[in-house]
């Protein structure tokens, strides 16, 4: 289906989730450092807590993706969750993304990378722990360097997207976090360059790519410029998010060849 220019989301954000929101989701107690997730697969998909996983310090990130909006509400019209597709996570940290998903929408098969070994075994952890280890794998993968050629009904990705510049403007709380995880390239785009060039030789036909952005935004506009794309808006806030269509990609991937000749 072709892309519209807008997307609004419906009900969740979890960019910032509180103590309270941790306990409606039914969520264990953790002491400092430790990874933790909801003590049920059905907690993960409550609407306080669809994403709020907690990550061990050092390995993976603090998840506070606006993406929790498309756990719980899916990407209809363009996909429907409740149908058997393959799905890939890129960057998936601790599997926060992969598991909601994959708790929520049981037909769903899906495929988590990451560069990182130390992330993964807690991903796998959490996926065990979820009782979704028989359809969420886990890859060691630097993007899509260890797929052989798979394809995907849906790439998802929230890769590294902050400039050099910004690193030293962050929070505090993310000096406690990977900086492989953040650091991004000049401009933030050096992951979203690579999931673009290479995004239309692993989707499906029908397929589509989406990829949280963040502050790179207005430099993604300007590489995607003359492509179709749509900039995804959510109710409870959370911006820099992109969808684009298998025939977006590969435009992307023509203009590129082009411009190395």
């Amino acid at each position: 289906m072709p892309l519209d220019r807008r997307m609004n989301g419906s009900r969740l954000s979890m960019t910032r989730y509180s103590q309270g929101d941790r306990q409606e989701a039914g969520f264990v107690g953790i002491p400092q450092g430790l990874s933790a997730l909801p003590a049920s697969p059905a907690a993960t998909v409550s609407a306080a807590g669809a994403l709020a996983l907690a990550s061990a310090v050092c390995a993976t990130l603090v998840p506070r993706s606006p993406l929790a909006e498309l756990v719980v509400d899916g990407l209809m019209p363009w996909l429907d969750f409740a149908q058997p597709l393959r799905m890939l996570d890129v960057g998936t940290g601790c599997g926060c993304i992969a598991i909601a998903l994959a708790s929520h929408w049981t037909a769903l098969e899906i495929d988590a990378v990451d560069v990182s070994e130390t992330a993964l075994v807690r991903a796998r952890a959490n996926a065990r722990r979820h009782g979704v280890a028989e359809r969420v794998t886990f890859h060691c993968s630097d993007v899509f360097s260890a797929l052989d050629g798979r394809r995907y009904d849906l790439i998802v990705s929230n890769p590294p997207y902050v400039p050099h510049a910004s690193m030293t403007e962050l929070p505090e709380e993310y000096l406690h976090e990977p900086d492989t995880a953040l650091r991004a390239g000049d401009d933030g785009l050096d992951i979203v360059r690579r999931l673009l060039a290479r995004a239309y030789d692993h989707l499906r036909p029908g397929g589509h790519l989406l990829i949280e952005v963040g502050e790179a935004q207005p430099q993604t506009e300007q590489l995607l410029d003359g492509i179709e794309s749509l900039w995804m808006e959510f109710q409870q806030g959370g911006e820099g998010v992109v969808l684009l269509d298998r025939d977006a990609c590969r435009q992307y991937r023509e203009r590129l060849q082009e411009s190395m000749r």
